[in-house]
């Protein structure tokens, strides 16, 4: 007999036993209807840091081809890829085989939770599509948890394209592990953004971003590159008082910092202006010998002769506007000599 025979003639059998051993005990072979997803386990150690092994187990339906099976077990582990805390990996052999193995007559939780310790996991994750009572489909999914050998959360959603599960699938997953975490872009991450100080008034003044020299502001301002993330700015200008802040940058954008600087008290006061000393010129007396100028008595005759020659000239003017003009002329007998005071003659006999 051809191996692929075999193995799926063990399956039917596997699978007829499991259904006449269900209807005996009255236990239906697909899981219950859950709206609402629970919390999963926590991972040993730092939750936050632990990424939980999750077993994804190969699809199980006798309502559709081995094919739309296989597309089916991709599609569950593709979309399981995107919870970043758990680390979803699809099981090695067929479940009819790993039954098989463990002697099982049911995929029940018992079964799973052995599987699940075989292969290492915290997580399993058993999906079979059935077909509901009105003749469509509907796929299945459960969550056990291996440590505490329990079903977490159980759920069945229509299935309306078996070659397109998809929307299905998101629809399983949502309700069993919970919504996805947003997509993280690397590439956005490690994009720089722009830092734009602008400095009010105008002038030339030095920038620093993490205490590291940026460059010098213009009209324009100064556009740095920087990483996403808070920044710490330092403005500083000499005669003024320096400006310091904190700016958080994003990726791909720019962030504008407009800087108004004080200025000091000490820079506002012009120094008062000396004037230069004036040379003198060669041969001039600087004060500092023992020249006639420098007497006391040379400056008081000086003045006593500039006062006379005023007075002297002022009585001459007005006695020369006051006495008429004319000629006159005379002289004097020396016989009469005696008669004249200024001789020492007497004017009387």
């Amino acid at each position: 007999m051809h191996p692929s025979t075999f193995q799926s003639s063990r399956r039917v059998v596997v699978r007829l036993v499991a259904t006449v051993l269900a209807g005996m005990m009255g236990v239906l072979p697909t899981a219950s209807v859950s709206a609402q997803p629970t919390a999963l386990p926590s991972a040993p150690g730092d939750p936050a840091a632990a990424r939980q092994k999750l077993l994804v187990l190969r699809a199980e339906s006798a309502a559709m081809a081995d094919s739309a099976r296989s597309g089916l077990t991709k599609e569950i582990h593709s979309q399981t890829l995107r919870y970043k805390r758990l680390d979803a990996q699809i099981s090695g052999a067929d479940l009819v085989e790993q039954m098989f193995e463990f002697e099982c007559t049911e995929a029940g939780t018992d079964c799973l939770t052995r599987i699940g310790r075989k292969e290492g996991a915290q997580l399993v994750l058993y999906s079979e599509v059935v077909k509901t009572p009105a003749g469509t489909l509907a796929l299945g999914l459960r969550l056990v948890d291996v440590a505490a050998s329990k079903v977490v959360q159980t759920t069945q959603q229509p299935l309306e394209n078996p070659d397109k599960p998809g929307a299905a699938v998101t629809k399983a997953l949502t309700a069993v592990l919970g919504p996805t975490e947003p997509a993280v872009d690397a590439t956005s991450e490690q994009q720089p953004g722009t830092l734009h100080v602008l400095l009010f008034g105008g002038g030339v003044a030095l920038v620093y971003v993490d205490e590291k020299l940026a460059g010098r502001t213009s009209v324009s301002g100064l556009k740095v590159s920087v990483t996403a993330g808070p920044h710490t700015v330092r403005v500083v200008r000499s005669g003024y008082r320096e400006w310091s802040g904190r700016v958080v940058a994003r990726a791909g954008e720019t962030v504008m910092q407009s800087v108004m600087l004080e200025q000091l008290k000490e820079a506002t006061q012009a120094p008062t202006p000396v004037a230069p000393a004036t040379p003198q010129p060669a041969g001039e007396d600087d004060g500092g010998g023992d020249s006639i100028t420098r007497q006391w008595w040379f400056w008081t005759a000086l003045g006593v002769v500039v006062v006379g020659a005023a007075v002297g000239v002022g009585l001459a003017t007005s006695q020369t506007d006051n006495v008429p003009t004319g000629t006159a002329a005379f002289s004097m007998d020396q016989n009469d000599a005696h008669k004249d005071p200024v001789f020492g003659g007497a004017s009387g006999n």
